[in-house]
């Protein structure tokens, strides 16, 4: 069996950053090109026979980056170079090259040896980029990648969840195997890439190439579809191409990114976010519930200011009025009224009225229905009112039918309260219970959400006539520890299925806490510090010391939310430099990497 390690040069540490340049650039032509274009992955074959160790065969190249006679690779619909990135790393490429081409020039003119090199090579990544635009026969829809010849590719093969989205190349291009599906990633990395070798250091003849290039790409996905990247049949959404997320961490700073999350940006003007409201009429208009109060920008999230000085933990929109917004904080719920776009978010008045002397009150309020119903939460009770009415409801409280002891009404210090967005009148509750020699968090819904401990919490009021040996309370409390749950978000496409934030993963439940498994999948650190389920998309977002991290298929697995492209298997795979390449070349272009610093041997000083 072969060894599942990526392809790596022992010996790169010893070579000048220009003697790394050349070889990745080196490697670009000889391993990583599909007619210019850039496969990311490129699964390196063993000659028939092999059965070597790393000691034998594969000596040349973990020493040298050099492959060994007889070993090859194979770019066609029959091998496995992996081409599902290949526009987005073509577009990296193209950037490398375009400081590459301009700093050649520079140093010795177009007409040396070094200069043209660079130039053709760069001409035949663009001429790339126009094969990935043309391969379906609708001019600017983005190809992720191409294989060479005909029938069914590695994914299809594999019969992956994106096999549908191959198909064969049209006209002068039947001879290619295009993967479709393109998203934001593709078409950013690929514009970015064209524009800057355009303005860094295309001439004339490559600037008209660019130019058809970006008026088809354009064409396809700004105007004749809106902003909207469709698939290759002009029916179905691929990815929407431009979109503003906002996020925040447990350190108080907040970010904001325009490539679904592929790159953030830190944020400024904010203090400690509690949650995000885009406003649903114009996107440029958002709000954010702070420590400090409610912020709102009018401009994308470029400058902040203060509308409410209230500590707010959540903000949600009238489902009647997008332009009335409701407030809940430490100290009460409030309501903004419709004052139009300009003054949206400006006035607000406390709807929550008076609350119960000397508790620490935890509010949360439903705005479906007519009215909407404001819920309190604290030590000694429960209790509701509509936004209208002068008093509260309190909810009938429990009492223990047997033994002397009392019942805790609450169960323990209440820490927050949820509605569900799915069914009104549905509340989570979550306490802080102390038992003899440990604290724990107990969250509950009618009864509690892990529901194994439903006998036992009958059991605890004297509601139930079951009795609970010793040897099934311990099991119980096993369960409990095995799924410690702190914090829940209900799934907004399914009300069934529940997220349960632990330190160690993520508790998932498909049918309303009956039952639950524990997701862990693709989390390279499982420890879970928050979780979220955004309002207008179906995906999961936990954050965790290794970053924030994506479901889109309800905890089943996870993805890291940059764009990663890397892949193991039975056979070793290399991804090749172009973030070196592009340092480098850019570094020397700028002067940033000196001539003598370019070749200096510095491992032997």
């Amino acid at each position: 069996m072969y060894e599942a390690h990526t392809y790596r040069d022992k010996g790169s540490w010893q070579k000048t950053l220009h003697e790394k340049a050349l070889f990745f650039e080196k490697n670009t032509r000889e391993r990583h090109n599909i007619l210019g274009s850039y496969p990311s992955s490129v699964r390196l074959i063993p000659p028939k026979h092999y059965a070597g160790s790393r000691e034998g065969a594969w000596e040349q190249i973990v020493q040298t980056g050099e492959l060994s006679p007889g070993w090859t690779f194979d770019h066609g619909t029959t091998g496995i170079s992996n081409v599902a990135h290949t526009s987005s790393w073509t577009g990296c490429l193209l950037t490398s090259q375009a400081f590459r081409v301009a700093f050649l020039r520079e140093r010795y003119g177009e007409e040396s040896a070094e200069y043209q090199e660079a130039y053709e090579r760069a001409n035949e990544i663009i001429h790339s980029i126009r094969i990935l635009t043309l391969v379906s026969s609708q001019p600017g829809y983005l190809a992720r990648g191409v294989a060479l010849g005909h029938g069914i590719s590695y994914e299809e093969r594999a019969g992956v969840g994106t096999r549908d989205l191959w198909a064969q190349g049209a006209g002068e291009f039947s001879h290619l195997r295009y993967r479709g599906g393109p998203s934001h990633h593709n078409y950013d990395h690929v514009f970015r890439g064209l524009g800057i070798y355009y303005f860094v250091a295309a001439d004339e003849p490559q600037k008209e190439k660019i130019r058809e290039i970006v008026t088809d790409m354009s064409n396809w996905a700004h105007l004749k579809n809106d902003m909207i990247v469709m698939h290759v049949d002009g029916e179905r959404i691929s990815t929407e191409l431009i979109g503003v997320q906002f996020a925040a961490d447990t350190s108080g700073s907040s970010y904001w990114s325009n490539t679904q999350g592929e790159i953030w940006h830190s944020m400024a003007g904010l203090p400690r976010v509690h949650d995000f409201l885009f406003s649903l009429d114009y996107p440029w208009i958002a709000f954010a519930a702070t420590d400090g109060g409610v912020y709102r920008t009018l401009d994308g999230g470029n400058h902040w200011n203060i509308t409410f000085n209230q500590s707010i933990q959540q903000l949600e929109f009238s489902p009647h009025n997008s332009n009335i917004l409701y407030a809940t904080g430490q100290n009460g719920v409030y309501k903004s009224e419709d004052l139009g776009e300009r003054d949206m978010g400006i006035h607000w008045r406390c709807i929550s009225g008076g609350i119960p002397a000397n508790v620490k009150p935890v509010f949360a309020v439903d705005v479906c229905g007519d009215s909407p119903t404001i819920y309190l939460l604290t030590r000694h009770g429960f209790y509701s009112k509509t936004g209208n009415a002068p008093e509260w409801t309190v909810f009938p409280q429990i009492t223990r039918r047997r033994g002397f002891g009392t019942v805790d009404p609450i169960g323990g210090n209440p820490l927050w309260l949820r509605v569900d967005p799915h069914i009104r009148g549905r509340l989570f509750r979550a306490v802080e219970t102390e038992q003899r020699r440990f604290s724990d968090v107990t969250i509950s819904v009618r009864s509690p959400v892990f529901r194994e401990l439903k006998p036992l919490a009958d059991w605890s009021v004297g509601i139930s006539d079951l009795t609970i040996t010793g040897a099934e309370l311990r099991s119980l409390f096993e369960r409990l520890r095995e799924f410690p749950i702190r914090d829940l978000r209900v799934d907004r496409k399914n009300p069934d299925v529940w997220y349960g934030l632990m330190e160690t993963g993520v508790a998932v439940t498909e049918d309303a806490g009956k039952t639950w498994r524990v997701s862990r999948e693709g989390l390279d650190i499982p420890r879970v510090h928050s979780i979220w389920t955004p309002r207008h998309s179906h995906l999961v977002i936990v954050g965790t010391p290794a970053g924030m991290y994506v479901s889109n298929d309800q905890g089943d697995s996870w993805t890291d939310t940059p764009l990663i492209l890397q892949g193991e298997g039975a056979i070793r795979a290399e991804i090749g430099g172009i973030g070196y390449l592009t340092a480098y070349w850019m570094g020397r272009y700028h002067g940033f990497i000196s001539e003598e610093e370019a070749h200096v041997e510095w491992w032997k000083g």
